[in-house]
Formats: structure tokens, C-alpha cells, sequence
């Protein structure tokens, strides 16, 4: 075999497994992008339940630093509400409500 040739052929595939490599990282990159709404309401599922907790017996936790708030993109991806108003997104039951740094128990 020329040695050109086997050149061609070495160059071939390692432009052919950088691309394979490049295409698998940004799928999964894209992938995991559009899923972020789903992971906020996921987190916000959990942590809130212990926010309602903790309030019920008297401690005030600033949810502003807690519940998480993953763009505009969650909001039409997700079951939440907009509060026009104050520009806030309420990711849980409608016995909170948003204020300008945060949401709080009503």
C-alpha cells in the first residue's frame, strides 16, 4: 500500500471519529437542554414540600434562593402559572403566591 494512501486512510478516520464523537456530545448537550424544564419541576416537586413544611412550623425560608426558575422556555413547557403582575412564575399550588424578590405562603 503507498504510504500516501495509508495517510488518507488514518486522516479519514480521525476526521471520521471526531465528528462521530462531536455529533454523540452535542445530542446529548441538545438532549439534555430541552429537558431542563422538566428537571426544574422536578427539583420544585421535591423541595417545596419541605418550603410548606418548614413554614408550617414557623420558619421563614426565602424561596427566591430555593425553588428553581429555569427560563422562559418552562413556562410554556410546563404546568405553571404567570403572574403578570409581578413577572413571577409559580411552579406549584396556587396557595403561594409571587412578590418582586421571591413567593411566599398566603
Amino acid at each position: 500500500m503507498p504510504r500516501w494512501l495509508a495517510m488518507l486512510i488514518v486522516i479519514g478516520v480521525a476526521i471520521a471519529v471526531g465528528v462521530g464523537v462531536t455529533t454523540l456530545v452535542g445530542t446529548s448537550i441538545r438532549d439534555f437542554t430541552r429537558d431542563i424544564p422538566e428537571y426544574g419541576a422536578r427539583i420544585n416537586a421535591k423541595v417545596l414540600p419541605v418550603l410548606e413544611w418548614l413554614s408550617a412550623k414557623g420558619m421563614s425560608v426565602p424561596t427566591s434562593d430555593l425553588v428553581v426558575n429555569v427560563g422562559s422556555s418552562a413556562a410554556s413547557s410546563s404546568p405553571a402559572s404567570w403572574d403578570a403582575a409581578s413577572g413571577c412564575r409559580r411552579w406549584w399550588c396556587s396557595s403561594r403566591s409571587c412578590s418582586g424578590d421571591g413567593c411566599s405562603v398566603r
